[in-house]
């Protein structure tokens, strides 16, 4: 399903408007080999969100976790790529600049979350109400200003499920391998790998399990 029809069932609080089983897509950054999946999407008519960062795409900037070394030709998609493509995905904010929140200043936190709303819209004229945090990375601060700067929505990359009762500024996921396989997939968001996962790691906390 698309992150927009979850988020019509969150806020309205009704189950019976999500289908069993429901999965939303998402990929995170932009990456300029994003492009070649347009194909696949048209195909299976699959509405992904991939989250953006409005000052690397449609740039020669690379991200900053990418080693030098390692750096070959554009890293993310261009504007030509982004208009062909938007019809077919939904392209949400993901900072500026791929900002680590949590390291930067209220000004610059600020700054990267709200400003990447409207760069975009201006870029792309899609209204923009979904964020997701860079590295899964932020406080109740940046939380806060999620919500001022009018975002309906911010994804983290903690482990676990989501359903109407959830956080709507910290939902969860499961990454998944660019490779993986659908068995691979399938296992990945089955209740038993978050529950591994987190028993593991000693945090119930945070476990989001679908019971």
């Amino acid at each position: 399903i698309t992150l927009d029809k979850f988020t019509n069932a969150r806020f309205s609080g009704n189950k019976k408007m999500l289908p069993a089983k429901s999965l939303i897509i998402t990929f995170d950054d932009g990456h300029a080999g994003n492009y070649k999946l347009l194909d696949i999407f048209k195909e299976y008519s699959v509405t992904p969100t991939i989250y953006i960062c409005s000052q690397i795409v449609d740039s020669d900037t690379h991200f900053w976790f990418i080693p030098p070394e390692k750096r070959n030709g554009r890293a993310a998609l261009n504007k030509e790529e982004i208009e062909q493509m938007k019809s077919h995905v939904d392209f949400q904010s993901h900072t500026q600049n791929h900002a680590i929140l949590t390291k930067c200043t209220e000004h610059e936190s600020t700054s990267e979350i709200c400003k990447s709303k409207s760069d975009l819209y201006e870029m792309i004229n899609i209204e923009i109400t979904h964020f997701a945090y860079p590295q899964s990375q932020f406080s109740d601060r940046d939380e806060r200003t999620v919500k001022s700067c009018g975002y309906s929505t911010a994804r983290s990359v903690e482990c676990g499920y989501n359903d109407v009762y959830t956080n709507p500024f910290d939902l969860r996921a499961f990454c998944v391998d660019d490779n993986a396989s659908i068995n691979q997939l399938s296992a990945q968001i089955s209740w038993f790998y978050p529950f591994v996962r987190f028993l593991l790691k000693g945090d119930f906390k945070r476990l989001h399990l679908p019971f």
